[in-house]
């Protein structure tokens, strides 16, 4: 054997001690695996925090979807009487008997009945003039025909004061103009030849009504929305101011003034004041007259001075149980000879 031959089997053998390395093919595929896991909590924790922020996205909005339903304010409706009048209008009660209006016996008839104060027209204004009146006094809330016309036209022009068409809201300011701040409530209107006889009065402390009077209203003029006209109250038993020595309706009278007329109640205190449209203050006033039992006589005598107008309003009232005035009556006489047309 060479040298040669003896160095070739020298490295045979040595390559032979040399083992083979170890297979680590399981340890690439447990770290594979494990870097798959790893990759997939991961992908969990990125779904989870997507779906934790739509919640909260969902919340959110439903939150401000159902915001505005719970912050909304239900409406709220206001009820305005004309005037600031804590007026009410209820269910038209069945008057009570009634006789003519202060005396009047041959009233002439009007075309009557309530009209729509909300309603419009365009029927033009043409001036009424009647040669002669009816009998009837204009006592309230025109002096003479010439002023309803001109509310007339003015109502058709603008609509201006459409509560001269309602004869409930008319005597309700009548009573206002009287200074009968209890009077607050109409219970019931009745229309009839003579014109409308609207029964007006107030809650007693249960909720009652009490009738304190039935003013009597005629239209002013022929026109269908003529304005309505206190002529006076319709006597009753319970309180009238007719009784002599009181002037008959529409007669001319001088100061000092006697009034007289019945009256049933107990306790009764009864005031009399004599006023005009044209002054914001009563003319004269007297207060008070004891009155009391089933249909009792009873007078009284009232001063008064600085009358302009040609019609005068004479009215006596009584209360003090339940509310300052419980009931009136009311009387119409002239500073002048006449009548006034219209009525």
């Amino acid at each position: 054997m060479t040298v040669e031959d003896q160095l070739r089997q020298a490295m045979a053998d040595h390559t032979a001690g040399i083992g083979l390395p170890a297979d680590r093919w399981s340890e690439i595929e447990a770290e594979a695996a494990a870097a798959r896991r790893v990759q997939a909590r991961h992908r969990a924790r990125r779904r989870t925090g997507g779906l934790t922020m739509l919640a909260v996205a969902t919340t959110a909005a439903a939150a401000l979807i159902a915001l505005p339903a719970l912050t909304h304010d239900t409406p709220r409706r206001v009820a305005v009487t004309p005037a600031n009048r804590p007026a009410t209008v209820e269910t038209p009660q069945p008057a009570a008997p009634t006789t003519v209006t202060s005396g009047v016996t041959s009233p002439t008839s009007v075309p009557g009945g309530t009209a729509n104060p909300g309603g419009s027209t365009t029927t033009k204004v043409t001036p009424t003039t009647v040669p002669a009146g009816s009998g009837y006094q204009p006592l309230y809330p025109f002096r003479t025909l010439p002023e309803a016309n001109a509310w007339q036209a003015s109502h058709q022009a603008t609509g201006v004061q459409p509560w001269h068409l309602d004869p409930g809201m008319t005597a309700l300011s009548f009573t206002g103009f009287l200074g009968y701040a209890d009077i607050t409530t109409v219970y019931g209107v009745r229309t009839d030849s003579t014109g409308a006889h609207v029964t007006v009065g107030f809650p007693n402390p249960n909720g009652a009504p009490v009738n304190a009077a039935v003013v009597h209203l005629r239209r002013f003029g022929t026109a269908a929305d003529a304005p309505w006209e206190v002529v006076g109250t319709d006597d009753t038993a319970d309180f009238s101011l007719t009784t002599p020595p009181t002037p008959r309706y529409g007669t001319v009278v001088k100061s000092p003034l006697t009034v007289g007329g019945a009256i049933n109640g107990v306790d009764e205190s009864i005031r009399v004041q004599v006023l005009q449209v044209s002054s914001t203050t009563p003319l004269g006033v007297f207060c008070c007259q004891p009155a009391g039992n089933s249909g009792a006589p009873w007078s009284a005598a009232v001063s008064f001075k600085g009358a302009t107008d040609k019609v005068l309003i004479v009215a006596a009232s009584t209360g003090g149980h339940l509310a300052t005035v419980e009931r009136f009556t009311v009387t119409g006489v002239r500073t002048s000879a006449g009548s006034t047309p219209g009525l």
